[in-house]
């Protein structure tokens, strides 16, 4: 399918109570999106460092790559809702055209056997002449 993850940053002294994070975190459980709270390490995260400017924050990860950073002023639950139908739209149109080729393939395939099939009965017709 496709690949989202969330990870609610904090400093070491702030909670898991956080309300925001909580709706989050419901928000992404219902979606099946991973979803981790973690300490503000800008030495091991490079988004961290490059794209927080308080705390706590939000950072949203697709397909592996940092897209965005949230704030919890900013309607993190809107913007995540927002990019999960994103990338399920993406995905369902990949299934679609994925499906599309094979009908396709599954065409060409009855055409050249059914083509192969009659120069074979040819042949065999004017070997018996």
């Amino acid at each position: 399918m496709y690949q989202i993850r969330v990870d609610f940053v904090v400093d070491k002294t702030e909670h898991e109570n956080d309300p925001i994070f909580r709706k989050i975190q419901e928000l992404c459980n219902s979606l099946k999106i991973d979803v981790q709270i973690r300490n503000y390490d800008p030495k091991r995260y490079y988004e961290d460092c490059e794209f927080i400017t308080r705390l706590p924050a939000i950072q949203i990860y697709e397909k592996g790559a940092h897209t965005r950073t949230l704030f919890p002023n900013e309607k993190p639950v809107y913007t995540i809702r927002e990019i999960h139908e994103k990338c399920e739209m993406e995905y369902l149109n990949n299934l679609a055209k994925q499906q599309i080729w094979d009908e396709k393939l599954k065409y060409l395939k009855r055409i050249f056997f059914k083509k192969a099939s009659l120069k074979t009965d040819l042949f065999n017709s004017r070997s018996m002449l």
